[in-house]
């Protein structure tokens, strides 16, 4: 009898552990699906040359909802290496680098290319996270598209999501096979590869931006590679396929046909 009761008694003790079990897991569902908004629907879009308006409307509501839902998540508790990396990105270093002194042509052509950009924002309607990129960087896209022919977007695309525009501390961890702003490979290419990109446009260096190590030299490397991948594979959509993964490089693709369709060129 003893055992049975024993028996009866472990058994009361599993059912009632499954159900403390059944509430826990039922309250981490809850506050989950509550602090965690469902990432949107992505519109699907022709693998075209231009989108049409209603593609073009699509796709815009759908980063707008993305920025919206990525606001709502709670953050995370800052590790120390982000939190040192948030203060460089707020006083923004000037480069590290040796970088020489422009002239008045040079300024003027920053000058220049910074008139363009209350334009451009008008047109693509960025958000103020993207605002915030534009102000620091488009003068070394806009760089990289007199150089190379690569349009500016297309670099900002890819320095977006190879490093969320230089904000992403993990993305400078010199340990890494693929580091910088660009995510260079260095098995594939060495330094002599990116000065030589570079040439001729050193005094870009003296632009403040959020990584001062990295960010210039390795955007117009990114122009030129991305330029070099058009041209072998005959198509933007092939370039960023060798940039990248075929799965990311289909979404970029289609941020560089949204803007391309809202910029007109």
């Amino acid at each position: 009898m003893a055992q049975k009761e024993n028996i009866a008694e472990i058994g009361k003790n599993v059912g009632k552990l499954a159900a403390a079990g059944a509430v826990l897991y039922g309250g981490i569902y809850f506050m989950e699906n509550r602090s965690y908004p469902k990432e949107p629907t992505k519109p699907e879009t022709a693998t075209a040359q231009v989108l049409t308006e209603a593609e073009v409307a699509e796709l815009r509501n759908y980063e707008k909802l993305m920025a919206e839902s990525s606001i709502a998540l709670p953050t995370q508790t800052p590790t120390a290496a982000s939190a040192i990396f948030k203060i460089q990105s707020q006083e923004l270093a000037t480069s590290a680098r040796s970088a020489p002194e422009m002239t008045a042509a040079q300024k003027a052509q920053i000058g220049k290319y910074m008139a363009e950009l209350p334009t451009v924002i008008e047109k693509i309607r960025p958000t103020p996270a993207e605002i915030e990129d534009l102000e620091i960087y488009y003068p070394i896209y806009r760089a990289g598209q007199d150089r190379f022919g690569t349009p500016w977007y297309l670099t900002w695309i890819v320095h977006e999501a190879e490093s969320t525009a230089s904000r992403n501390p993990n993305a400078f961890d010199e340990n890494c096979i693929q580091c910088g702003a660009m995510q260079i490979d260095s098995r594939y290419h060495p330094k002599e590869d990116i000065d030589r990109a570079n040439v001729g446009l050193e005094y870009l260096m003296a632009i403040p931006t959020r990584y001062a190590k990295w960010d210039t030299t390795d955007i117009i490397w990114g122009a030129s590679a991305l330029k070099e991948y058009v041209d072998q594979t005959g198509s933007v959509l092939g370039g960023l396929k060798r940039y990248s993964a075929a799965g990311p490089a289909q979404n970029r693709y289609q941020k560089y046909l949204l803007l391309q369709s809202e910029l007109g060129n």
